[in-house]
């Protein structure tokens, strides 16, 4: 507002506080902060010089505005910024916790590798040791199952040719009528499922045996073991080489 009242040159501007401080007073706090679920801090409004209708804009700083804060609110404040800290604390502890956790696994898993390139390092080894072997090994071992294989897996066609063979000289005049082809399958038919038990009790019988003439050798070359040894000594004896 422009003061011409004054007889100074310079015209002055002042401003009318009167009505200001009407709006002021008449805003609460409620009003003012009535959404607000915090601690609210009132705020005073203080106008010192009361008299004066006009405010000039060169004595300003003789009005200020004053704000009051409560010791209730301050002991709010710092409340809040204990439980604040105190909650930083804690999810500090817990990512600690956190990490040492992890530094064990970390651990217990390094330890775990080790272990496996040490066993991988005696397999490659004994990979190695094996590769040295005679060149006629594998291929004397392969030769030796095939016979074996053979003799007791002996194949359909090769078995029914050998139970014909045999049949003939045992009964030639009854196995005349069965010397056609279709009429030797049909009676191959017939006794093919006897043949197969056969062959099977025969089998379980002849590793019966096999293992029987087996372990009676072993009987004669092996020392015997106190079954109270320790573990070293039953090693050393597991490595002699009457064991082998």
């Amino acid at each position: 507002m422009l003061n011409t009242n004054d007889n100074s040159p310079t015209p002055k501007f002042v401003l009318d506080i009167s009505s200001l401080t009407d709006d002021i007073i008449s805003i609460t706090d409620d009003n003012l902060l009535k959404d607000s679920s915090e601690p609210q801090l009132p705020i005073t409004v203080e106008d010192r010089n009361v008299n004066a209708p006009y405010l000039p804009l060169v004595d300003i700083d003789q009005n200020q505005i004053h704000t009051g804060v409560t010791n209730q609110n301050i002991n709010v404040i710092e409340d809040q910024i204990k439980r604040l800290f105190d909650l930083h604390e804690k999810m500090f502890d817990q990512t600690m916790i956190m990490f040492q956790k992890q530094e064990k696994s970390m651990s217990q898993i390094q330890t775990q590798i080790k272990q496996i390139r040490s066993i991988t390092e005696k397999l490659e080894s004994n990979i190695e040791g094996k590769k040295k072997s005679e060149w006629w090994e594998q291929y004397v071992e392969d030769g030796v199952k095939e016979i074996i294989n053979d003799c007791l897996y002996q194949k359909e066609e090769s078995l029914s040719l050998h139970i014909k063979r045999h049949l003939t000289v045992m009964a030639p005049e009854k196995m005349q009528k069965y010397e056609q082809p279709t009429k030797w399958n049909i009676l191959w038919r017939r006794i093919e499922e006897k043949v197969g038990s056969y062959c099977c009790s025969y089998r379980g019988s002849l590793f019966g045996t096999i293992r029987r003439h087996t372990w009676s050798c072993l009987k004669g070359q092996l020392d015997k073991v106190d079954t109270s040894t320790s573990q070293t000594e039953l090693a050393i004896w597991k490595s002699s080489d009457k064991v082998r």
